[in-house]
């Protein structure tokens, strides 16, 4: 409902008391939930570190979740390469699904384009500055937009 803040808060009052928050650091859904939140209030840092730990789940869903999550922030710091493996390694759980697939393929072009960037050919290099601008990267799918944290 968009009170991200409070719910933040809330989370913080209740890791207060010692047994919930033992029980908080083993539960990989509330790390999850925290990640989120996190992702949703603009702190990736801590965002990434809460997926991070979300990853050592043996649930599959939610270990694939957390990956395509940590693979967002990954991609918003334009580090293409590292992003498409989390990508992959999301589509390793999870087959089938699109969203990971399209940004697999737009960190893909996004990596190319940013490799021939730093060509010798003066013209070479400002065509793939400007179009570097033109997001989202590819056009194999035809769903665009943002990409989205999964709840």
């Amino acid at each position: 409902m968009g009170r991200y803040q409070h719910a933040f808060s809330t989370i913080r009052k209740l890791e207060e008391n010692p047994f919930i928050r033992k029980l908080s650091e083993k539960d990989p859904l509330i790390t999850y939930n925290k990640g989120v939140l996190y992702s949703l209030l603009m702190e990736n840092k801590k965002a990434s570190d809460e997926y991070r730990k979300t990853m050592e789940t043996k649930d599959p869903v939610l270990k694939a979740r957390a990956i395509y999550n940590n693979a967002n922030i990954i991609a918003e710091d334009m580090d293409f390469s590292t992003a498409a493996m989390q990508y992959v390694e999301a589509l390793k759980i999870d087959p089938a699904d699109f969203q990971a697939k399209k940004n697999l393929e737009r960190m893909r072009l996004g990596e190319m384009q940013f490799n021939t960037m730093f060509s010798h050919k003066q013209e070479e290099r400002e065509d793939r500055i400007e179009s570097l601008k033109l997001i989202p990267w590819g056009t194999k799918y035809r769903y665009s937009g943002e990409q989205k944290i999964r709840w």
